[in-house]
């Protein structure tokens, strides 16, 4: 399979979960918050509102992330 096309599947799926992530984060939080319980882990944000805007960051984060590595792998 050629690099380029492999590298903008992944891309898309990023840039994908990225916008899942700050479109969605009160279902994001709960994911997480299952999971840790299924390793016997009990998590609980202190202030859920803060706990929402740090997702919703984290996403668009991932998306500039996910974008900057995109343009620089197709213009080199």
């Amino acid at each position: 399979m050629n690099p380029k096309i492999l590298f903008m599947m992944v891309d898309i799926l990023a840039l994908a979960l990225g916008l899942f992530i700050y479109i969605k984060p009160e279902r994001v939080i709960e994911f997480q918050r299952q999971f840790y319980r299924s390793i016997n882990w009990n998590m609980e944000p202190i202030s859920m509102a803060k706990e929402i805007s740090n997702t919703r960051l984290m996403g668009l984060f991932l998306m500039f992330v996910v974008m900057w590595c995109a343009i620089y792998f197709f213009t080199r």
